[in-house]
């Protein structure tokens, strides 16, 4: 199946990157006045709300750092397996008190639950399988084996089976729990990660980790597998958007109808000129429709064009950090042509783009010199100058000689970079971008445009 570019529909992401939310929050930079409190709120508490746990729990022993590979709730509280001290630890509701512990023989990599019945998935040189633990029996501790790389248990409380991916073995084991044996094996591509059922409980679905074709054809993308539940087989493979890889987790859509899949998405097919831009691997969800069990698009999850500054401080609204406009009668030719390749990729700028009247002298007696600059090419700055908060840099009169120019610029705040759709398919401009824009109408034609 070729997949084209016109499938992958870029989207800002709705909160800030979590795994940087634990380094420096204090010396992020707060600009966006506008924006909600929620946003910085409401990621930074789940953060805490999921490893707040880490800090009551006993120490670790030296050299084994906390390394979590499952988290299931259970109750009130949680139960959760551990790589570096070979556990699985039920947790109180407020994750302060550890309520029971299974220390097992090889590294935990998954655990599932129902009821009081625990099932954690180990792999390791001498075992590979899953331990049926009892949270009302601590006794209770029988192994089944699989097949090499086993993890992600997931549960069929329909039909009271067991289902075990098998990374390294390429295979899904169906495993009975209540006789606690393997019923059934199906050969997959590569590397299962994960499963899911889909709503009807008719298919299976599987993530293969990485895809199972040679790597120098122009379609290289991993793919998930769907089996049929009633004959255990495989029947089809659906594959991904080009450059998919490092397949993940899945979860339905709330109505059922689609498939979520997440993923890495590798562009190595682009051009070298766009690397900058962070396309050389991004995060990524697919969407496959489960009416037609076909891949219908990727939502990007990164914003490639921000740069890798707003990585580490995703609020960052931008800092100048290289010769801006100002510089246009100064600088080189070419020297608007490198900063996409090179400034720009540390994060977004204030190049203070917009200058309508080039002729210096006409704004200051003193000064002679004329921009190396059309208006054309101040209009372009728009586009490949990122910022969140562009400048319009001239004296609002030299704008009204060029109303066809300016009415680019006005557009460009409102359907460039900062605008999107809601998801209930109504239009959504950035505050920020809003203001900004109400500003320009409303100031005084005696006052420049860079000073508010």
């Amino acid at each position: 199946m070729q997949v084209n570019d016109t499938q992958l529909i870029p989207l800002r992401p709705v909160m800030p990157y979590l795994c940087d939310v634990k380094n420096k929050l204090n010396s992020i930079t707060m600009k966006y006045k506008s924006r909600s409190i929620a946003k910085v709120i409401v990621p930074v508490f789940l953060v805490v709300s999921l490893f707040a746990f880490t800090t009551h729990t006993a120490e670790q022993p030296e050299g084994t750092p906390l390394f979590i590979t499952g988290i299931t709730p259970y109750k009130s509280g949680m139960i959760v397996s551990q790589k570096g001290v070979q556990k699985v630890s039920i947790y109180s509701s407020d994750y302060k008190e550890r309520l029971q512990e299974w220390e097992l023989d090889e590294v935990p990599t998954g655990v599932a639950t129902d009821g009081d019945q625990i099932y954690a998935t180990v792999a390791g040189e001498h075992k590979n399988g899953v331990y049926f633990l009892s949270a009302s029996n601590l006794s209770e501790k029988v192994f089944v084996e699989t097949a090499s790389g086993a993890c992600a248990p997931l549960v069929n409380a329909g039909n009271g089976k067991l289902y075990i991916c098998n990374q390294f073995a390429g295979t899904v084991s169906e495993l009975d729990k209540n006789g606690k044996n393997v019923v059934r094996t199906v050969k997959v591509l590569r590397e299962p990660k994960s499963a899911v059922f889909d709503k009807e409980g008719k298919h299976l679905f599987v993530t293969n980790f990485l895809p199972m074709q040679r790597a120098d054809v122009d379609t290289v993308a991993a793919c998930v597998s769907v089996i049929d539940m009633n004959s255990f087989r495989k029947i089809k493979d659906i594959q991904l958007a080009n450059g998919s890889n490092a397949l993940r987790g899945m979860s339905l859509s709330p109505d059922g109808r689609y498939l979520l899949v997440t993923h890495n998405l590798g562009r190595f097919q682009v051009p070298t000129s766009q690397l900058q831009q962070g396309w050389m691997n991004t995060s990524a969800i697919s969407i496959v429709n489960l009416a037609t069990l076909n891949f219908e698009g990727a939502v990007l999850l990164d914003e490639p064009e921000r740069g890798a500054a707003c990585r580490t401080y995703p609020n960052l609204i931008g800092n100048e950090s290289a010769r801006g406009n100002e510089f246009m009668s100064r600088v080189p030719l070419g020297h608007t042509t490198i900063l996409p390749f090179t400034r720009l990729i540390g994060g977004p700028m204030d190049f203070t783009p917009g200058i309508f009247e080039l002729d210096l002298s006409k704004i200051n007696p003193n000064r002679h010199e004329k921009m190396k600059a059309t208006i054309t090419n101040q209009l372009a700055l728009y586009v490949t100058m990122y910022s969140p908060l562009q400048m319009v840099a001239d004296y609002p009169e030299n704008y009204e000689r060029f109303p066809d120019a300016f009415q680019f610029i006005k557009d460009s705040f409102f359907f460039a970079s900062r605008h999107r759709q809601n998801t209930d398919g109504s239009k959504h401009q950035d505050p920020v971008t809003l203001f900004l824009y109400h500003r320009i109408l409303l100031l005084p034609k005696t006052h420049s445009l860079t000073e508010f």
